[in-house]
C-alpha cells in the first residue's frame, strides 16, 4: 500500500505538550496501541500524525476509536508501518481512508473491513 496523501507529523514531545501529559504517558500510550508512531525524518524520530488527536469537551485527546482499531490490526500481525500505511491508503469499501472513516466516526464499518481482511 502507498500512502500519497500529505501527513504532518508531531513528535514524542510535541504530542505530549499538545496532550498536557508527560513523554512517558506518551510512550506509554503507544505501547498500548491508544497512539501509532512510526519513524520519519532525517533522524529517522518517533512520529505521531496530527490526525490521531482531537478535541473532546475542549481539550485535546487521542481519537478515542483508534485504541481498538490498532489492536485489532496488530492482532492480525500487522507492524505498526504496514498499519500506517493500511489507516491512509484509500479504501474502496469505505470511500475513503480508514483514518478518515474514523475521524467521521465510521469506527463499526473501518473494523467490518478489518475483520474481512487477511494476512
Amino acid at each position: 500500500m502507498r500512502v500519497t496523501a500529505h501527513i504532518d507529523y508531531l513528535s514524542v514531545p510535541e504530542i505530549g505538550h499538545k496532550l498536557g501529559i508527560r513523554q512517558q504517558d506518551v510512550r506509554a500510550m503507544l505501547k498500548d496501541h491508544r497512539l501509532l508512531a512510526v519513524r520519519r525524518g532525517p533522524h529517522h524520530a518517533l512520529s505521531i500524525s496530527v490526525d490521531q488527536i482531537v478535541s473532546k469537551d475542549g481539550n485535546q485527546v487521542a481519537l478515542p476509536s483508534l485504541h481498538g482499531t490498532l489492536t485489532m490490526l496488530v492482532d492480525k500481525g500487522y507492524d505498526d508501518e504496514e498499519i500506517f500505511a493500511w489507516l491512509y491508503a484509500n479504501n474502496p469499501e469505505l470511500d475513503t481512508t480508514p483514518m478518515q472513516a474514523l475521524r467521521d466516526g465510521r469506527h463499526r464499518a473501518v473494523r467490518r473491513v478489518i475483520l474481512g481482511m487477511g494476512f
